[in-house]
């Protein structure tokens, strides 16, 4: 077990209404400092209150009745460093594999060891401590700009239907776009009109790799989908390595769990090292939970279980497809058509947030934080990695990013 001292001592949320199996759960968790909820509002209060310091939040699938979706995404709008670990009696593997999806870190069956609970929020929290220490969190993923564009954009499913990008979906992005006169709504529209014409044109057929054991079924899997993507096709894990080394653009990957040489969950890693941006979809004939939840975290994108009708299989990879797609064109749009439009007074806002977020978290602001919304400043040459000082900070990081614009000025005249 993992030694912390007591000021360093991880924050956990158990959220359950019966008393006597909180009490049951935090004697698993002598080694963290524990917090306890009996439902999913006193619950939620206090990951407001705590929402800097909590890392760990043990949640019963089911109180008063109600499931745990709708507390997982409230949780992810207050801040996205806690993990959700949901525990209940055995449930069907939709309803686990929905959860996960809904954004829990780890499912634990009813009835809960101390072996299990400690060693499922040990793994928890070393993950968190990776993250927090690697420093690669997307800045405006931080600022829930991202989340916003992917809900609402959906360029990918606007092309592939012949549609064309609705300029009230981008306005819902950043409200504030609305009310800046120097924004030309119309010829907004016709830049976005253009931008998705031009990333048609450089789509090509899709291309799939079906991981199938079964012969016949994955001739019928390739049969279904050969008319409308490039498929490739692999009987174990071996085979299916040797065409990911050779095909490094492969999209779209069907996987099933149980292959003759590696299990489909083990597999998902090693596909995701190979090619990262591949989306994985599980597909497999038994329910097994531990499968469902391993696959979900090391990276696949849907589960589906055997048989699989071809309107639901369709509908998985076009919206596999959706999401890496979104995913491709979202740094350059968000740069062209974000950023770029942003008066500085809204930039500067955006900018004071992500600084104070990061101090609140006791990491160093750097130039480079200050470049993501303000690139042009990259012309004063001041190095990424210089930090900004904490005084600066602290008092008129506006007057600080003001100075600058006035020297680019200067070093442009």
């Amino acid at each position: 077990m993992i030694k912390y001292s007591a000021m360093a001592k991880p924050l956990v949320l158990i959220v359950e209404e019966d008393a006597i199996k909180r009490a049951n759960i935090a004697s698993f968790l002598s080694n963290y400092r524990i917090l306890e909820a009996s439902d999913y509002l006193e619950a939620k209060r206090l990951v407001k209150l705590n929402f800097l310091k909590l890392r760990i939040i043990l949640c019963n699938y089911y109180i008063d009745g109600k499931q745990v979706h709708s507390f997982i995404e409230s949780v992810s709008k207050i801040s996205h460093v806690p993990r959700v670990i949901v525990f209940s009696n055995k449930q069907p593997v939709g309803d686990v594999v929905s959860v996960i999806k809904a954004g829990a870190y780890d499912y634990m069956v009813q009835p809960l060891t101390g072996q299990k609970v400690q060693q499922v929020v040990a793994s928890s929290i070393d993950i968190l401590s990776l993250i927090e220490k690697e420093d690669e969190l997307d800045i405006l993923s931080q600022i829930g700009i991202k989340e916003r564009v992917l809900n609402n954009l959906q360029m990918a499913k606007c092309h592939r239907e012949g549609k064309t990008v609705n300029t009230e979906d981008i306005l819902t992005m950043c409200p504030k776009l609305k009310e800046q006169s120097n924004v030309d709504i119309n010829n907004f529209q016709k830049e976005i009109f253009q931008f998705s014409e031009n990333k048609l044109k450089t789509l090509r057929k899709a291309k799939v790799l079906i991981i199938e054991d079964e012969s016949m079924y994955r001739l019928m899997l390739s049969q279904i989908l050969s008319d409308k993507y490039e498929v490739f096709e692999a009987g174990t894990g071996a085979e299916a390595v040797n065409v990911l080394k050779k095909e490094h653009n492969i999209d779209v990957v069907l996987l099933d769990i149980f292959l003759p040489d590696v299990t489909g969950d083990e597999l998902v890693s090693h596909i995701k090292s190979l090619n990262k941006k591949a989306e994985i979809i599980i597909l497999t004939a038994y329910e097994r939970v531990d499968k469902a939840v391993n696959s979900l975290k090391s990276g696949a994108f849907e589960y589906i279980n055997k048989p699989v009708l071809k309107v639901d299989l369709m509908d998985a990879i076009s919206r596999a497809l959706d999401r890496r797609y979104q995913d491709s064109v979202f740094p350059e749009f968000s740069k062209k058509f974000l950023l770029n439009l942003l008066s500085d007074e809204v930039k500067m806002g955006m900018l004071q947030k992500h600084c104070k977020n990061k101090v609140d978290s006791k990491e160093v602001v750097l130039m480079k934080d200050i470049y993501t919304f303000f690139p042009k400043l990259k012309d004063t040459y001041i190095p990424d990695t210089l930090a900004v000082p904490k005084n600066v900070i602290a008092s008129d990081i506006q007057k600080f990013v003001s100075d600058l614009q006035k020297q680019v000025v200067s070093l442009d005249s």
